[in-house]
Parts: C-alpha cells; sequence; structure tokens
C-alpha cells in the first residue's frame, strides 16, 4: 500500500501484552468513541476477556492476537490487534494478517498505525473488520481499489439508558 501523503510520527511503535493493553488501549478508544455516532462504552471486564483475551479457540487456524501501540511522548495514540494467518507457497510467503480494531486519537495517529501495519514482514495481504465506512483509506491511499473494500450488513442494537459492567 502507498500513500498519497505519508505521515511522520515522533512516536514509537511497540508490542504489548494483555496487561498494558488492558491499561493503555482503553483511553484511545475513549476518544474515538466520543465522536463516533453510536460507539460503546467498554469496561475494563470487556477489555481483558472480551478484546484483549485470546482463548485457542478463538483463533480458527490463525496466530495468537497481537496487540501494538503508537506512543508518543509516552502517551498512547493509536493502538491495533491483530492476527496473522501463516500461509507458505513454493514461491513465498503468502501470510494473512486480520486486523481486529485499530484506533487513533487522531487521523494522522491512525494512518501512521496502518502505515506501520503495512510494512510488517512476510504479508501478503491485509483484511480490516470491524472498521468505518466509507473508511478513511479510501482517500489515503493512491490506490485505493486495491483495497477490495466490502460492506456486510449486520445488525447493532444499543441499550438506550445506562448499561452497567459487572466486574
Amino acid at each position: 500500500a502507498t500513500f498519497l501523503r505519508p505521515v511522520q510520527t515522533s512516536g514509537q511503535f511497540r508490542f504489548v501484552d494483555t496487561e498494558e493493553a488492558t491499561a493503555l488501549f482503553p483511553a484511545v478508544y475513549d476518544a474515538v468513541r466520543r465522536r463516533t455516532p453510536g460507539a460503546l462504552d467498554r469496561c475494563e471486564t470487556t477489555w481483558r476477556w472480551g478484546m484483549a483475551y485470546d482463548a485457542e479457540y478463538m483463533r480458527a487456524g490463525s496466530g495468537p492476537k497481537t496487540m501494538a501501540v503508537l506512543e508518543v511522548d509516552g502517551k498512547p495514540r493509536a493502538y491495533a490487534i491483530y492476527r496473522i494467518k501463516a500461509d507458505w507457497e513454493p514461491r513465498g510467503p503468502k501470510n494473512a494478517m486480520r486486523v481486529l480494531e485499530l484506533n487513533g486519537i487522531d487521523p494522522e495517529d491512525e494512518q501512521a498505525m496502518w502505515q506501520w501495519l503495512f510494512r510488517v514482514d512476510l504479508v501478503a495481504s491485509v483484511k480490516g473488520h470491524r472498521q468505518p465506512v466509507p473508511h478513511p483509506l479510501m482517500l489515503q491511499l493512491t490506490e485505493p481499489r486495491r483495497l477490495g473494500l466490502q460492506v456486510n450488513d449486520e445488525m447493532w442494537l444499543r441499550k438506550i439508558g445506562r448499561a452497567s459492567c459487572r466486574e
């Protein structure tokens, strides 16, 4: 993927474990949630046992969840949760990355995280899950048709009133 206007970041990308993800990712998600109509609150239990949890049965033939964060001046600005499914052919790697969630506090941070993911070595394809439509990458890439964007219908319901997390 080639970006029309690549962003430069003074931040640092690093991998995190479940504990760090549960501590760092909610701040980024909440910033995105506040500007996204219909986005839901997530409590610590949802982060730990829903987003960061990685049981073997959830993998469906892919590798373990990988969680990465972009930090600028020690503060989280973007994160990604993804899996890589290993696949090799006689001519080389055909590994597929499935991005389960990617969020950034602002468009530049989000683009920086996508740029970082697109540079992961030995990955032939990247698929996104739970992404906005229209996707911001449609305006950021030199060849947006290569995204192969597909939109699937789903029904999302939002309970009116205050939902509680049982911790």
